[in-house]
């Protein structure tokens, strides 16, 4: 039962991906945006009523809903929206990682953490399930923690070691010299 409920669910996110795939040249240049469109209503309900776009139910279509990260940016935002995600996305990789090499030894389970936490949310959200406009602020949350908890983005040769008796969150306080 649990398999064939695993292969509807694949064939229905193919399904998705079929109908939608050639949205993407129309909306390449300039994104479709987040706004409803009663057009795309109207065409979702004939698409489905002739058999173009059969077991997807019209709300999954026109709320964006492609069950895809690269669909659900791509379409509503374009190939600048794609790039400046992708942007965003290698520099929040590059900060974690020098926040897990140089940061505070005090810290060293949390940034191993963060920075794995944000490579499986990335790999899911590009391959198995993305939502742009939900997954947005897990992304830019991991980053802004990371950021917040070593004080900027650690950099090589700057490690701090803290004494003995010294508690992470005294290490987190500013130094008053």
């Amino acid at each position: 039962m649990a398999k064939m409920d695993a292969e509807g669910t694949l064939r229905w996110r193919l399904d998705i991906w079929k109908a939608v795939y050639p949205e993407i040249p129309k909306y390449l240049f300039l994104g479709k945006g987040f706004a409803y469109s009663g057009t795309d209503s109207y065409l979702a309900t004939e698409a489905m009523r002739r058999g173009i776009a059969p077991g997807i139910d019209e709300a999954t279509l026109i709320g964006g809903y492609y069950h895809q990260g690269i669909l659900t940016t791509i379409i509503p935002l374009g190939i600048w929206g794609l790039l400046a995600f992708g942007w965003f996305c290698w520099s929040a990789l590059r900060v974690l990682a020098r926040n897990y090499r140089y940061g505070k030894e005090s810290l060293k389970v949390i940034n191993t953490c963060l920075l794995s936490m944000f490579i499986c949310r990335l790999v899911f959200f590009i391959f198995f399930y993305g939502q742009f406009d939900q997954d947005l602020y897990v992304f830019t949350g991991i980053i802004g923690l990371s950021i917040t908890l070593n004080g900027g983005v650690a950099k090589p040769g700057k490690k701090t070691v803290e004494s003995p008796g010294q508690t992470a969150s005294q290490t987190l306080a500013p130094q008053i010299v």
